[in-house]
């Protein structure tokens, strides 16, 4: 309530005597409706007091004793309903300064493309592949240990995850038709349908020998599969170092790159990477094979001239003859004593293997086994066999 004075009224309205006694009896009822709102709220203030529960209303609008307070209150409350509490926002700016209202959460800021790409799938695999990387180890040559277990187990898993980020990003790898025509040896080391990426290629390309021995022989490489052994090792290097380079890009809260520029960048290194790949394995994995069956030769003429013989022997016996002497026969059975001495002599390594030995002493020990019967002398027999 306010204090009203009355001379000042009476200034304004000394024209009129009943309008000032009109006004009189107005101030007069006031008064007394002051006075009796300040025995209500004096009493009201009293009952908070003796209230030990208390309400939460009541505490929020703590009314004082004095009259400066009970005013201050009371424009207050009246002020109070002109105040939207939707959302924390007031209608009036005025009133927002001078009235303190409960602080709530702000809506949640819509996220960027970057941040979005920084939670997604695509995101953990290029942050695991470079944390894999970091953790490769390397030898004191500055080549990478794929000898010891542990050196190799990192470096699968490494090369898994390469696997990995080509799926995700769609890159489009080469064609690996060309492994259907290697051996069957070859064939069971790779997964239908995948990109395996051996260790083992991997470690032929960083060693990069010349030549290989063989049985005792030596043989060399093409200059072709040195060239594309020094390419994968390289680009084994250059996609760790691009895909460092990529992630710290993706980690800027500023990149100068957009988010389809940053996959793009991924799936060019990537489609490189798998390129030197291809080139260095089928190349390798043929000459290899080249080379195996080179080395083989030994054992598929024995066979071969094997077959000879056993033809010559079933054609006489097909006339009912027993077959004992032939010039022909005698050159290929010579011809398959050499082969089996050179098979001795390049499967005993140490030097216990011998290639002198001729067809001479086959012969004498046929001759033996047909003069001499079982009866006769059992240890020449099994000798001779």
């Amino acid at each position: 309530m306010m204090n009203l004075r009355v001379d000042e009224l009476d200034d304004q309205y000394s024209g009129d005597a009943d309008d000032v006694n009109d006004y009189s009896w107005f101030v007069e009822e006031e008064k007394e409706d002051e006075v009796i709102d300040e025995t209500e709220s004096e009493e009201e203030a009293e009952d908070e007091d003796d209230d030990d529960d208390g309400d939460d209303e009541e505490e929020k609008y703590n009314i004082s004793e004095s009259e400066d307070d009970l005013e201050t209150e009371i424009l207050m409350r009246r002020c109070s309903k002109h105040i939207c509490l939707n959302n924390n926002l007031y209608e009036s700016e005025d009133l927002s300064q001078g009235i303190p209202l409960r602080a709530s959460t702000a809506p949640a800021r819509p996220l960027t493309e970057l941040e979005d790409f920084r939670r997604s799938s695509d995101f953990l695999l290029l942050e695991n592949a470079v944390m894999l990387s970091s953790k490769l180890m390397k030898r004191s040559d500055n080549k990478y240990d794929l000898d010891s277990s542990e050196g190799q187990r990192i470096c699968k898993r490494f090369l898994g995850q390469i696997e990995r980020l080509c799926e995700n990003f769609t890159v489009k790898t080469s064609s690996r038709e060309y492994r259907s025509e290697f051996s069957q040896a070859y064939r069971v080391l790779f997964v239908d349908a995948s990109l395996s990426y051996l260790t083992e290629i991997l470690d032929s390309a960083q060693e990069g020998f010349p030549f290989l021995y063989v049985n005792g022989e030596k043989y060399m490489f093409s200059q072709d599969v040195l060239e594309a052994g020094q390419k994968l090792f390289h680009g084994f290097c250059e996609i760790q170092h691009e895909l460092n380079n990529i992630y710290s890009l993706a980690c800027d809260e500023n990149p100068h790159a957009s988010v389809e520029e940053i996959k793009e960048d991924i799936r060019a290194n990537l489609e490189a990477f798998d390129k030197y790949w291809v080139t260095f394995e089928q190349l390798y994995v043929f000459e290899l094979m080249l080379i195996e069956a080179d080395a083989r030769r030994y054992i598929t003429n024995a066979v071969e001239i094997e077959k000879e013989i056993m033809g010559m022997e079933m054609k006489e016996r097909s006339k009912g003859k027993i077959f004992l002497d032939s010039e022909e026969y005698n050159n290929a059975g010579n011809k398959l004593v050499k082969v089996i001495g050179q098979i001795n002599s390049v499967a005993n390594p140490e030097g216990n293997g011998r290639d002198d030995l001729g067809i001479d002493i086959l012969i004498k020990a046929e001759h033996l086994i047909r003069r001499v019967s079982a009866t006769q002398s059992k240890a020449v027999r099994t000798l001779a066999d």
